[in-house]
């Protein structure tokens, strides 16, 4: 028989890349503590994992001593030919240290994931650094079901890459600082305003639409943002056709409740970005704490960027040092005009925004 032993702690991400990656293993045993066990971190787990049976035993966090004698009972549990495959890479440093200790006696195989590594190491019964692969790659959704976030259902996202540029040209490089206020207010019974009827006509000929279908609800809500997520979509798909990426995701935990314009998780590590087509200045602070939230409500660490497609943004985003000392502090990038173009885009993302992994 070969068991995988996991060490439970607060990042699920490494036990479950590594339950993910091996097979032929016929058992689970996680080590925990109570405090982990009352945060449903091992239930994460295996819910994402599909671990129905599993062995768990529970220790003291701090103790060598404790730990050492729940793994001595381990002789007398399993059959003396058992295999075991042990994961260091979570648990606190001396349930590692006392887990390492114990299997360092038995037939086993120990291991360690370093941070944002593609392999695992084998530290025991010889070293060698790249020695299992972790092959699985986790969907934007199971890296939230890790940390026990609830996803509401998600809508298709409706696919207009033919005209995405053009619509880009026209809203976010337009100098009229006044047009994201007529957009905003199209559908409004207040909105036949001078300039109105000029904009929609533009519209319809930039869709290939009449004028009176811009004013369908459909259109309205593609107009008047919709279609910066699904232009950022589909640059990012451009350059990682393998990346699933949602949009407008509602999740909750512990009552706490959040939606995120786009997010997809690449080479294991999550990335969300919150989409404005046009901001008032002030506005900027809300974006970059709605995203710090994510850290501190839901206990992710994304990587998260605020885009803003308005050229006139832009200029003003150059001029407010304050605001950019706050994104930098929380590590929180505001991408701008010219870092979105059509001609930039590509670039941007995979230079600033990707995390590359060879």
């Amino acid at each position: 028989m070969k068991i995988l032993v996991s060490l439970v702690s607060e990042q699920t991400i490494p036990n479950i890349l590594l339950i993910k990656s091996l097979s032929g293993i016929d058992r689970y045993l996680f080590i925990s503590t109570q405090l982990m066990k009352d945060s449903g971190r091992r239930e994460w787990i295996c819910a994402v994992c599909n671990i129905c049976d599993y062995d768990e035993i529970l220790v003291k966090e701090h103790s060598y001593a404790d730990i050492i004698m729940h793994l001595n009972a381990l002789v007398t549990y399993y059959p003396s030919d058992t295999i075991y495959v042990v994961n260091i890479t979570g648990g606190t440093k001396i349930m590692a240290l006392a887990t390492c200790d114990h299997f360092r006696k038995a037939k086993a195989q120990i291991l360690y994931i370093p941070p944002q590594q593609t392999h695992a190491q084998l530290i025991h019964p010889s070293a060698i650094e790249e020695f299992v692969p972790l092959t699985y790659s986790l969907d934007a959704l199971e890296y939230l079901k890790a940390y026990g976030i609830s996803v509401e259902p998600i809508s298709p996202i409706t696919n207009h890459t033919s005209f995405l540029d053009k619509v880009f040209g026209f809203i976010a490089q337009s100098p009229n600082r006044g047009l994201a206020q007529i957009i905003n207010n199209l559908g409004n019974k207040y909105a036949d305003c001078a300039g109105t009827k000029e904009v929609v006509h533009h519209f319809a000929s930039l869709l290939n639409i009449h004028p009176d279908q811009v004013l369908e609800p459909a259109w309205l809500q593609f107009i008047k943002g919709k279609w910066f997520e699904e232009y950022l979509t589909y640059w990012i798909s451009q350059c990682l056709p393998e990346a699933r990426i949602y949009t407008n995701i509602k999740i909750s935990k512990d009552n706490v409740q959040n939606e995120l314009d786009l997010t997809f998780a690449y080479a294991n590590t999550l990335y969300v970005i919150e989409a404005k087509t046009a901001v008032k200045l002030p506005a900027v602070k809300d974006y970059l704490y709605k995203l710090d939230s994510l850290r501190r409500d839901f206990g992710l660490f994304p990587r998260c960027f605020l885009s803003i497609a308005d050229s006139n943004n832009e200029a003003d985003w150059l001029r407010a040092k304050i605001f950019q000392q706050r994104s930098q502090k929380m590590k929180i990038p505001v991408l701008s005009f010219s870092d979105l173009t059509p001609s930039t885009i590509q670039n941007t993302i995979m230079e600033r925004v990707i995390i590359q992994t060879t």
